[in-house]
């Protein structure tokens, strides 16, 4: 299977995780994928950040980590 990355050439598309896998795995196989993702505390509706700038562009993947080990660095 390929994807065509931001740049828009192609490249393998990379697998998705288990069913069980934690939440890092997933938000960043979505990100890999070329979803733009945010976080949302579980059961929530609403991001938990302010998300305008993320309408317009991904966040990176050091961003996604941070969100989710809560490193200050990265919000």
């Amino acid at each position: 299977m390929t994807a065509v990355n931001a740049s828009g050439q192609y490249q393998a598309a990379a697998k998705l995780p288990a069913a069980d896998a934690p939440a890092k795995d997933w938000a960043l196989a979505y990100l890999s994928h070329g979803f733009s993702v945010v976080p949302v505390n579980s059961g929530a509706k609403r991001p938990n950040i302010l998300w305008g700038e993320f309408a317009k562009k991904s966040a990176t993947h050091t961003e996604v980590v941070g969100w989710i080990t809560g490193s200050s660095a990265a919000q």
